[in-house]
């Protein structure tokens, strides 16, 4: 048995498919491609602005004394109980 010839349009139809199956499959890659765009000229604009302003936002950086001094206590108090858990290592028995 023959069959017909395929027309023109169900010729394309497979290539057709084809190509907006690509297509859908590129516009959330081009929708995030446009986010993260908008928000990396976002982030830029905002850290120029704050190293304009960085004499606003030097009390950031620096560390309050009580943090220091406590700081300071906890690595000494370490300190000792490194040296305690040595001596106790040789200790006989």
């Amino acid at each position: 048995r023959l069959q017909r010839p395929l027309t023109c349009y169900e010729l394309s139809l497979p290539s057709s498919q084809e190509v907006s199956n690509r297509i859908s499959s590129h516009i959330p890659l081009i929708i995030q491609y446009f986010v993260l765009r908008s928000f990396g000229q976002q982030l830029q604009k905002g850290m120029l602005q704050l190293l304009q302003n960085k004499d606003e936002y030097d009390w950031l950086l620096k560390e309050r004394s009580h943090t220091s001094d406590k700081r300071k206590f906890l690595k000494e108090r370490l300190s000792r109980l490194t040296q305690a858990r040595r001596r106790l290592a040789k200790f006989p028995g």
